[in-house]
């Protein structure tokens, strides 16, 4: 978005990225700012950042799935985001 629109989400999480025919479509973007905004670079990083915590506690979840066959924690993502703490046994 940002590099073929020129466009920042500005409020880029879980809720607004959908998987379909294997790409991610992104969502709700009547918000979407250009990067010249005065925070366009501050949404810009919060919304890779946010990508960043989804897809790491995807793939965590995915690990621990494959080694004990349940999930560790629901994927959510918040501006804070969770801990990304190993297991004790991982």
């Amino acid at each position: 978005m940002y590099q073929e629109c020129n466009l920042v989400h500005a409020d880029l999480s879980e809720y607004n990225m959908l998987w379909h025919d294997g790409k991610v479509w992104l969502i709700d973007v009547s918000q979407s700012i250009e990067p010249t905004h005065p925070h366009g670079l501050e949404f810009l990083f919060r919304d890779c950042r946010n990508v960043s915590t989804i897809m790491a506690l995807e793939k965590r979840n995915e690990d621990h799935v494959q080694k004990r066959g349940k999930k560790t924690f629901p994927v959510g993502s918040e501006d804070a985001g969770p801990p990304l703490k190993p297991d004790a046994d991982d």
